[in-house]
């Protein structure tokens, strides 16, 4: 694997869990409050119990909200959490869809950390290729990909010291 595409595994991992947090963050929050923003007169898209989606009226039938201020809509959350995705429509001509939030925030997190894990540099390996460096002098470049070995803090080479006989 080249290093140009560890690299952008690593980017995407980043991403993905970074993703993952906020969306969390957001289902964590929306269990106790609605958010949301008006899209059109009639529309909005909330995040609420747990879930996030869309929701339509009727004209006459405005999006129904505590506190609104210019597009942006806020109300206390009563209901219990929703697990599974919903789609409802009211007699009226009103409709609900809805996503759990635990939906995407799995659908971030699970690939996110096995590309995480999967791609971490292990120690005693050289960074750019992954190549074992166990028995190379200190300072040898890699013999795989010639690139020189990094350095730690006290200037010696990371690599890993054969745990058999002595060291001199």
């Amino acid at each position: 694997m080249t290093t140009h595409t560890r690299r952008n595994h690593r980017t995407l991992s980043r991403v993905l869990l970074a993703g993952a947090t906020l969306t969390a963050a957001l289902g964590v929050l929306s269990v106790r409050l609605s958010l949301g923003v008006l899209a059109g007169e009639r529309n909005a898209i909330c995040a609420g119990a747990g879930a996030v989606g869309g929701e339509w009226h009727e004209p006459g039938h405005p999006p129904g909200h505590a506190w609104r201020w210019g597009p942006l809509l806020l109300d206390r959350v009563d209901d219990p959490i929703e697990w599974l995705p919903m789609i409802e429509r009211g007699q009226d001509g009103d409709g609900l869809v809805a996503l759990p939030l635990w939906i995407p925030v799995a659908a971030m997190l699970i690939p996110g950390a096995w590309l995480a894990i999967a791609h971490r540099r292990r120690s005693g390996c050289c960074p750019h290729c992954q190549y074992d460096l166990t028995g190379l002098e200190p300072g040898a470049p890699c013999p795989e990909c010639g690139r020189p070995s990094p350095l730690t803090r006290d200037g010696d080479a990371q690599r890993r010291v054969p745990s058999t006989g002595d060291h001199a």
